[in-house]
């Protein structure tokens, strides 16, 4: 039996539903960003008791396939921006390929239940991630856009100032804090 988790985001995540799971005695074979594959199916009683405890600490199941699907793709996303200095990735084949879906599929049902396309909610993960690594102060806006896959300081910088409202060099200036949390987005 598989259980769709909402908010899951990191090895950390997977750490605490997995110590979410043992402490209610729930027994799982894998817990992966997302996704719960427990060894055996459960009753109502035993997901009620799993889902509680997930709100506990800001996750949440979800029931429906298609916002499954969603909150894939979103988990998919944030894992490949947070991997810097990566190959370029063709977003379409990227998603299709992890999720066994065409992309047009995975791109309608992301845009109902989201609100957004795939590639505005991929630019605004990639613009708060260049303002994590803004805020570090360890990395020139080229070394930024490098690893963030842009083509150039120019497109990053032109992304940024059009989401954020200041430039990348004002934001790492001024020291600004107003970032969001990748799950949040």
């Amino acid at each position: 039996m598989e259980l769709a988790v909402k908010n899951m985001v990191c090895k950390r995540c997977i750490s605490a539903v997995e110590g979410i799971l043992q402490q209610l005695e729930i027994p799982f074979s894998d817990v992966q960003l997302g996704i719960i594959q427990l060894s055996s199916p459960i009753g109502d009683e035993q997901k009620k008791k799993i889902r509680n405890a997930l709100e506990d600490i800001g996750f949440e199941l979800i029931e429906d396939p298609k916002g499954n699907l969603a909150k894939q793709v979103k988990m998919l996303l944030i894992e490949s921006v947070s991997i810097t200095n990566a190959d370029p990735i063709k977003l379409s084949a990227y998603l299709s390929e992890n999720l066994g879906t065409n992309y047009h599929t995975i791109s309608s049902i992301f845009s109902q239940q989201e609100g957004i396309t795939i590639e505005k909610y991929y630019i605004q993960l990639k613009i708060e991630k260049a303002k994590e690594l803004l805020s570090y102060n360890e990395l020139s806006l080229k070394e930024i856009a490098y690893s963030l896959n842009y083509s150039s300081v120019a497109h990053l910088s032109k992304q940024f100032k059009e989401i954020v409202g200041v430039s990348a060099t004002t934001f790492r200036a001024e020291k600004r804090s107003d970032r969001k949390h990748l799950d949040q987005l």
